[in-house]
């Protein structure tokens, strides 16, 4: 895996990789198709099962650099659970209040049992409500 660059980066914890197709995996079981005759569910195939998400953030300060955007950090208490955070939301651009919108970060804090969100933009709204959403494989 390369990232920003390293080669064979190993990120550190645990992680997988999941995608919204199904793979025709199982000797016996149940297969669901469409009308054009593709797989939609192969009942071999691995499924994340989602498990809870959370929008309790705590707006917590805005920083400006020196260019003038605004970084505003969000807050969320995160007990240690044996469960993946799923990190498509938490890439994305949202809405603000001039045509870049707003770029999006998470990052755990172990040692205080903190969940950040950041969102950084040119205009500083501090609506935010982008769930948390947190899933297991299923076994």
């Amino acid at each position: 895996m390369t990232v920003s660059g390293q080669v064979n980066y190993v990120p550190a914890g645990k992680y997988f990789v999941g995608g919204f197709a199904a793979s025709p995996n199982a000797i016996y079981g149940m297969r669901l198709w469409d009308g054009a005759s593709k797989l939609l569910f192969d009942s071999g195939t691995q499924a994340a099962v989602f498990t809870r998400f959370s929008q309790n953030w705590a707006y917590v300060k805005s920083t400006q650099d020196a260019q003038g955007f605004y970084t505003n950090w969000y807050s969320s208490p995160f007990g240690p659970v044996d469960e993946y955070l799923m990190i498509n939301n938490a890439g994305m651009r949202m809405l603000s209040g001039d045509n870049i919108g707003r770029g999006t970060g998470i990052t755990f804090d172990f040692s205080t049992s903190q969940l950040w969100f950041t969102t950084t933009a040119l205009s500083n709204p501090f609506a935010f409500s982008l769930p948390a959403i947190f899933a297991k494989l299923a076994v």
